[in-house]
């Protein structure tokens, strides 16, 4: 578990549609102590902003560069912990992406 809300700056978030992989944003300053596991989230993917769900938060990316989230839906969870893990666990079963589960 996580020490705190400060050392929180990153998630990562699995995009409605298109991409497979997961994908690791930066917070923003102004939504840190905001955005929670399961919440619903505008990202930048190349020139658009995309839908997703944050999937993790962490200390630090998996990847060297990333961008910030552009914004959330809203600050409660649509999903809780239970089901995420529920969705890991039938995407790992039936080999499915997991924007599909």
């Amino acid at each position: 578990m996580l020490s705190s809300e400060q050392d929180i700056c990153f998630v990562t978030v699995v995009l409605d549609e298109a991409i497979e992989t997961p994908l690791d944003y930066s917070i923003p300053p102004s939504l840190i102590g905001k955005v929670h596991v399961g919440s619903r989230a505008l990202v930048p993917v190349k020139n658009t902003l995309r839908k997703a769900t944050v999937w993790e938060l962490k200390k630090k990316p998996d990847f060297p560069v990333v961008k910030p989230i552009a914004s959330i839906a809203s600050e409660q969870a649509v999903l809780t912990s239970d089901l995420i893990e529920l969705a890991k666990w039938i995407s790992r079963y039936y080999l499915a992406p997991m924007h599909k589960v």
